[in-house]
């Protein structure tokens, strides 16, 4: 079997995770004096987002120079000692790759800016005449108009991230060169940003009007017409010369069209990563939400397990540095966070997947609360902030909201021990400490019996040791049930029951399939001793517990 499919992945946010200078940015020697804690959790995969040379409008996705790390993050040198350092613990490194646009200030960009007639021209989207109405990510336009070469340019995220043309060949062959340097150093991967946002369909059609004013142009460039063409030329360049992971983060689309991509013998990616699961709290966009169905996550969650299987396989995630923490969002936090976090915990390392945990997921992070607009970093935040005051909001409700569902949120400082700075620094950190970073930190779950920190340790070490939780055949059970997910892990040696109570009111599980031959293994609440033999006993608030069936 595949390293990427046994494996447990963790994400590090490099800007937020150890600070190893004092000027409040994380950066690599930081990561380094932390991989023995990465080996203590029983890590096999680091992803990190981009350390590549960057302006930063956009938190390092928009990129300037790929071949050279951002100076306040260290040196190639540094990048060295890391993957060194990982790689002497057998933990592999996965790198951020971002091709489907650059930053503005990136040197093709400048060249291309500069002459419409030069072997530039066309490495990026041109137009005399703006095609299309088309709303960017970010909010308002995709298209702006550069005064030096006065044609206007697509981005479909920040106007500082301009959208690379894959048309133009060239592009391609630079960009398969820029995956070659860094594989050739010995990375073990790629995650590959919006990949599937690469190829748009010719004329830019314009799509139909959103309530913003804008349209909808995701028909026109999500799966465009020549994606499948451009991975595959992309496998037969760069990857299937490596022993590496393609993780592919994907918008939009259906599973059926993405087991195409994954379970092709010329296929560019190996796993993905969607937002199905993590888009059912909202109505038309992130900022409008709606009560979380339990019924709905468990039918996302079967339909990609059953669409991809079995030539496909799965990553699965609740966390990363574009989401909120999942104690807040999944579950009820407050009084029951440690729970919660051990509860989800439990589900994200039971099912058939490639379990990723982001950066503080492990000891139970939770969101920030911002009182002001100034303490708001993201660019996509902000300017829903703008754009809710402009409309009228109030300016109270817009801060709820981003303390709710704003990506800062994921990108807090990483919560190390409770001193000032939250042992990330020594200084002023970048975006503002969590308030309770003094109660939730790695310290204090170290030396804590049964804390958030110590659960995850075993449920992995348990995972790592019962193939059934890895390969096992996975059938839901009670798929109707409101406030309960169930499911059993039937492997060759062995069969797993798990049931997770996803509410804060006591809940009683009854199984069709159930079996008296089942021996109680682990939970979040109770201890063995007061597990009954004969019955399953009520579920207490957000408790998850494995059986096992001989």
């Amino acid at each position: 079997m595949e390293w990427w499919k046994e494996g447990i992945l963790y994400q590090i946010y490099p800007k937020s995770f150890k600070d190893s200078t004092g000027n409040g940015v994380g950066d690599l020697p930081g990561i380094i004096s932390q991989v023995d804690y990465l080996d203590y959790l029983g890590i096999d995969m680091v992803w990190l987002s981009p350390i590549f040379a960057s302006p930063d409008f956009d938190n390092g996705y928009d990129i300037s120079n790929y071949r050279k790390i951002k100076p306040e993050f260290g040196d190639m040198a540094d990048f060295h000692t890391l993957m060194e350092e990982l790689h002497r613990r057998d933990i592999r490194l996965i790198l951020d790759m971002v091709v489907n646009h650059t930053s503005s200030q990136h040197k093709w960009f400048q060249k291309s800016r500069e002459n419409s007639r030069g072997p530039f021209a066309d490495f990026y989207h041109w137009e005399t005449d703006k095609p299309n109405n088309w709303e960017s990510f970010f909010g308002g336009p995709t298209w702006s108009f550069d005064e030096a070469r006065e044609e206007y340019y697509l981005h479909l995220f920040h106007e500082e991230q301009p959208d690379l043309n894959w048309e133009n060949p060239r592009v391609r062959q630079e960009v398969y060169e820029i995956m070659k340097f860094w594989l050739d150093k010995g990375v073990d991967g790629f995650r590959l940003d919006v990949i599937n946002l690469l190829s748009k369909a010719e004329g830019y059609p314009e799509g139909e009007k959103k309530s913003s004013g804008y349209t909808d142009g995701s028909p026109y460039f999500v799966n465009g017409p020549k994606l499948t063409d451009y991975l595959k030329e992309m496998n037969q360049e760069v990857f299937k010369n490596y022993d590496m992971v393609k993780i592919g983060e994907v918008i939009g689309g259906e599973p059926q069209y993405y087991k195409s991509l994954i379970a092709d013998t010329e296929k560019a990616l190996d796993l993905l990563i969607h937002f199905d699961h993590v888009s059912l709290d909202q109505r038309k966009d992130k900022w409008t939400g709606k009560e979380f169905s339990l019924v709905s996550f468990k039918q996302v969650i079967e339909k990609w397990l059953r669409t991809l299987a079995p030539e496909g396989w799965n990553a699965f995630y609740l966390e990363n540095h574009d989401q909120p923490r999942s104690v807040e969002r999944f579950a009820k936090g407050g009084k029951y966070r440690e729970r919660s976090a051990k509860m989800l915990a439990t589900m994200l390392l039971t099912l058939p997947v490639t379990p990723f945990i982001y950066q503080g997921q492990e000891i139970g992070m939770t969101n920030l609360n911002f009182t002001d607009i100034s303490e708001v970093v993201d660019v996509e935040s902000r300017n829903f902030y703008n754009s809710f005051i402009e409309n009228g909001g109030d300016p109270q409700e817009a801060l709820e909201l981003i303390s709710t569902r704003g990506r800062d949120n994921g990108r807090s400082p990483m919560q190390w021990n409770s001193s000032r700075g939250a042992g990330f620094t020594s200084g002023t950190p970048w975006l503002k400490l969590n308030d309770n970073y003094q109660e939730v930190n790695v310290d204090q779950e170290k030396e804590k019996e049964n804390s958030v920190l110590q659960y995850y340790r075993d449920l992995i070490s348990f995972r790592k040791n019962n193939p059934a939780l890895i390969r096992g055949y996975f059938m839901q059970s009670a798929a109707d049930d409101e406030d309960i997910f169930a499911y059993w892990r039937k492997g060759k040696d062995r069969t797993f029951l798990v049931v997770l109570n996803f509410s804060n009111t006591i809940q009683v599980f009854l199984d069709d399939h159930y079996s008296k031959n089942l021996e109680f293994i682990m939970s979040n609440v109770m201890v063995k001793e007061d597990h009954a033999s004969d019955k399953i006993p009520p579920l207490a608030p957000y408790e998850a517990r494995i059986y096992s069936q001989h």
